[in-house]
């Protein structure tokens, strides 16, 4: 009973907002003046819509666009002039003599009919020029893009030393048929959404139709279709929409901006995004122990990229508990420290006036304010940023005796460690200070059980019916594969991976 009320409810919902939708819907004129007057109330008479009338076929035509974002040329060439060239019997009505036109004359050219004003106007700022003939309501828009866009380029937060050195760039036309050359597959499908409630922008989902979960795939198109943004300026904003958890500082959505790194993730079932006007790519879902993967480790030797991957297991533990290990034992627990160790640790910070924590989590600090100011501020003066940091912090505060130079090493130490998964950077560094705090007053006991919360709040996490900590939890042996080993293309091109079918979830076989 609850189930069809509750269905009843949604249906008269669904109906009320497709008919207050297509009330808000301005249907196109028989006449052309009033087609062209709703255009331009419509746009607010903006300086950059271009109106171009002229006649032909002995009626009254108009070419309509947006100034800067087609190729005026082409417009002219394809579409203005065979029009002009055409005779028509003038006791042909306008609707007769515009379906000759399109049919015969202009159906060569990339063409789509608009079904209202408001469709019309958000196709001519995708980069469509309006064909408008007076006596006819129906109005084609042509395909004629040439506005400018930054050219493909090396991917800049992603390099590679082996493989592809293309990235996407901002163009969502260009990054499809990136991904196209490199997954000629019938199974592969883009479908559009349009997401931003004044940006109006085309979100490109794309997905192999053989391998992506249905479920998965309807709750991806509804949470981008639903999203509450006024602008959709980035990628990053859909992230929010698409997360399992809101609070969680890791992701189980990724990003990319590689294209093989993106034909890749597809082609074991996942859900990829192109958002126009933004090279980065989406990702759904994304599991943990991706973070720690890259594009060189299925280019290089099997053993060397085990190293490499090993590398950086150690790296992120050493950036996430060095710190605070540190100063749990120089605080609360001393007696662990070697003799040695503790007499040079304690002379050391016996020439410094602040305490132990207060100096490491001070430091960590200016070394998060130094990152800052070097990533925003123009590429000349960040270098010299960089170079007098390293002074002030490097020697003069070490000389001066205000901070201890065990304590600098740690810095620089953990620092670097933090680079080697940048994906992870950003919960390392408000975990590490957490950490901090927690280790300079409850030493182990209070890291130790801070890091259990932290292991129970990542198992929690999930996309849809898929853990974030798959393969590992729950275990399946097989897929360790390219976990803590990367084995040989032989074994690992033997059968495809299905993440979709990850222990855990309700489709694993």
């Amino acid at each position: 009973m609850l189930d069809d009320i509750k269905k009843r409810i949604e249906e008269y919902f669904a109906g009320e907002e497709k008919s207050e939708n297509s009330q808000n819907k301005t249907p196109f004129s028989a006449d052309i003046s009033a087609n062209l007057k709703a255009i331009k109330e419509l746009c607010s008479n903006t300086s950059d819509l271009v109106v171009r009338e002229f006649t032909a076929c002995g009626r009254r035509c108009a070419a309509v666009h947006i100034d800067g974002m087609i190729e005026k040329y082409d417009l002219a060439k394809t579409v203005v002039q065979p029009v002009m060239a055409q005779n028509f019997d003038k006791s042909a009505s306008g609707e007769q003599v515009y379906q000759k036109l399109v049919s015969d004359v202009l159906f060569n050219v990339d063409r789509l009919e608009a079904e209202n004003i408001e469709q019309c106007i958000l196709l001519m700022m995708s980069g469509f020029a309006a064909f408008i003939m007076d006596g006819s309501s129906s109005v084609s828009v042509f395909g004629l893009q040439g506005f400018k866009f930054r050219s493909i380029a090396e991917p800049v937060t992603e390099t590679s030393q082996y493989g592809s050195q293309e990235g996407f760039c901002e163009a969502v036309r260009i990054n499809m048929t990136m991904v196209r050359r490199r997954l000629k597959s019938t199974d592969l499908v883009f479908e559009f959404i349009e997401s931003g409630q004044q940006s109006k922008t085309s979100v490109c989902v794309c997905y192999l139709k053989n391998m992506a979960d249905p479920e998965l795939l309807d709750s991806v198109r509804k949470k981008v279709r639903d999203a509450k943004l006024p602008n959709l300026l980035a990628a990053e904003y859909l992230k929010p929409f698409l997360q399992s958890s809101r609070l969680s500082l890791f992701d189980t959505v990724g990003i990319t901006e590689r294209p093989d790194v993106l034909c890749g993730k597809i082609s074991e079932g996942r859900i990829g995004l192109l958002v126009d006007g933004t090279p980065d790519a989406l990702i759904i879902p994304y599991l943990f122990f991706e973070n720690f993967q890259t594009a060189d480790d299925y280019a290089q030797k099997p053993l060397f990229a085990m190293f490499s991957r090993w590398l950086r297991y150690l790296s992120f533990f050493i950036a996430l508990y060095l710190p605070a290990i540190y100063v749990a034992l120089g605080v609360m627990h001393n007696e662990l420290l070697p003799v040695q160790l503790l007499i040079r640790l304690a002379q050391s910070e016996g020439s410094t006036p602040f305490p132990i924590m207060e100096e490491v989590f001070a430091l960590h600090l200016a070394f998060e304010i130094i990152r800052e100011a070097g990533l925003r501020m123009p590429r000349p003066i960040s270098n010299s940023v960089s170079f007098i940091a390293t002074l002030l912090i490097g020697e003069a505060a070490v000389n001066a005796g205000i901070i201890s130079l065990p304590a600098v090493m740690l810095v620089a130490i953990t620092g670097i460690c933090s680079f080697t998964s940048m994906t992870l950077y950003q919960p390392l560094a408000i975990l590490r200070l957490a950490l901090i705090l927690i280790g300079g007053t409850t030493g182990i006991i209070g890291i130790a059980v801070f890091s259990a919360g932290l292991l129970v709040h990542i198992c929690s996490l999930h996309t849809g019916k898929i853990p974030l900590t798959a393969p590992i939890s729950p275990l399946r042996l097989k897929s360790l594969r390219d976990f803590a080993a990367r084995a040989n293309w032989k074994i690992l091109g033997s059968k495809t991976v299905n993440v979709n079918k990850m222990p855990g979830t309700d489709n694993n076989g």
